[in-house]
């Protein structure tokens, strides 16, 4: 057995190998687990392989726990036969390669209040499980770079074969490209058995109000500018001044094909006055 464990600094390597069976007559199971906890960081330049089976004897088995840590770098976490886990909380993974393949997918993977970094193609999906579990309140997937496609689109960004056992989808979309210029939501995408981005760039004049009026005891609003097919939300409060995390949900809708919106609120006479806001996902 093998197993490699930091608490702190920075471990930079080109290839690494956790649990490689590379005997035909190996009768125990060789095991290699690496650990990256609390401050620690590990650097992949080109390869992390767990599981490295090349055939006869057992079935090895590679395993790597971020906990607390990060593992970052250029290169791919790829699944080399045998029984492969990554164990996530409280930790970033952020290799700009990929995490398992459809073809060689990392037989588990767990992510409990993880925080995952992705740099987004349409060639290749980010992480591919054959088993997905979550935990936690959620997990943060921040997007570092797209591609330049025709817009909106959407892409796959985590694929899984059974559904997501434990908390299921607890996925929240964190930061989306540095410097701005998108807007984005994670779709839940259950028939695809995926977790996917639908993004798309924004237009110079951002999506607002242009009328409103009262109707009897109904409220009306209409604006334009938005993105066609896009969801948006109204958020309504009596205090301006609340953050917006107090603020109310009172519609989930789209826009419509020309990117116009109305929305409808049945209101009361007399105090107290209320506060409507615009907002995108």
């Amino acid at each position: 057995m093998y197993k490699r464990q930091f608490n702190d600094g920075t471990l930079d390597v080109d290839k690494l190998e956790a649990g490689y069976q590379n005997s035909a007559a190996a009768a125990a199971v060789v095991t290699g687990t690496v650990n990256v906890k609390n401050t620690a960081q590990l650097l992949v330049n080109s390869t992390l392989r767990l599981a490295r089976y090349t055939g006869g004897g057992t079935l090895p088995a590679g395993t790597l726990n971020i906990f607390g840590g990060t593992v970052t770098g250029d290169g791919d976490i790829i699944a080399g036969g045998g029984t492969s886990t990554i164990a996530i909380s409280n930790g970033l993974l952020a290799v700009t390669g990929v995490v398992g393949t459809p073809a060689a997918p990392i037989g588990k993977v767990a992510l409990t209040n993880a925080t995952l970094q992705f740099s987004v193609d349409t060639v290749a999906t980010n992480l591919v499980a054959a088993t997905l579990t979550t935990g936690g309140s959620s997990n943060v997937i921040n997007i570092l770079s797209l591609p330049s496609v025709s817009v909106p689109t959407q892409v796959t960004l985590v694929e899984y074969t059974n559904a997501i056992g434990g908390a299921g989808f607890n996925f929240v979309l964190g930061s989306l490209v540095s410097g701005g210029g998108f807007s984005g939501y994670l779709s839940n995408n259950v028939a695809n058995s995926s977790v996917d981005l639908a993004f798309v760039s924004l237009s110079a004049a951002p999506p607002g109000f242009r009328t409103v009026k009262l109707s009897g005891t109904n409220f009306i609003a209409s604006g334009t500018n938005g993105i066609p097919g896009w969801p948006y939300f109204i958020l309504v409060s009596t205090n301006v001044a609340l953050p917006l995390n107090q603020w109310t949900s009172m519609a989930t809708n789209q826009f419509d094909a020309g990117g116009n919106f109305t929305f409808t609120n049945s209101v009361s006479p007399g105090p107290p006055q209320k506060f409507y806001l615009l907002k995108l996902p």
